[in-house]
């Protein structure tokens, strides 16, 4: 468990909120080497899911360097920044929490090894974008910040952390394959 929790910081959270109807929370999770990457970062989300209304940071400083703040400019995207120490400003700090409660709890559950904290973090939230929420009028964040109904199929199928067997292709006779657990 101490593992995850060290490396955690390696992880970015982008939040979107879509003023609009409602905030929505809906959450994205990159992984990164170093905090130099957040600007290539931010640009994958954006071409992944479009520009956000407004960047919500807790005055890091990566967050607010020259080549980020150009970003948003050519984008149009505002930048909120909370006074430092102050997370109850932050409400992108209360999703925060329950993204880490459930990343702690789910690696719990299903022993999942500490070195793949990333995947279940990136597992956890897709859970969470997936799951309706009553201060949305019971949709989930996903179509709040898109306006379509999502899929949950894929949930429904399969858990993280299940062993999955994959056909080898070492050999080309039918019925002479073993599989292989990954």
């Amino acid at each position: 468990m101490l593992m995850y929790q060290q490396s955690i910081h390696q992880a970015i959270l982008v939040h979107r909120y879509s003023w609009e109807e409602a905030h929505s929370p809906l959450t994205d999770c990159y992984g990164f080497c170093s905090i130099s990457e957040f600007p290539n970062t931010l640009l994958d989300n954006v071409r992944e899911r479009g520009a956000m209304d407004t960047l919500i940071s807790d005055h890091a400083n990566y967050e607010m360097s020259a080549r980020v703040k150009d970003i948003l400019r050519a984008l149009m995207i505002g930048h909120w920044k909370s006074k430092p120490y102050y997370q109850h400003q932050n409400f992108a700090e209360h999703r925060w929490g329950h993204v880490k409660s459930n990343l702690g709890w789910l690696m719990a559950f299903l022993d999942v090894d500490p070195g793949c904290w990333l995947l279940a973090l990136n597992y956890g939230c897709s859970v969470m974008n997936l799951t309706a929420e009553k201060i949305l009028g019971w949709r989930t964040p996903q179509e709040v910040a898109t306006g379509e109904t999502p899929d949950i199929c894929i949930l429904l199928y399969f858990m993280f952390w299940d062993i999955v067997y994959c056909a080898c292709h070492a050999n080309k006779q039918p019925g002479s394959q073993k599989g292989q657990e990954i």
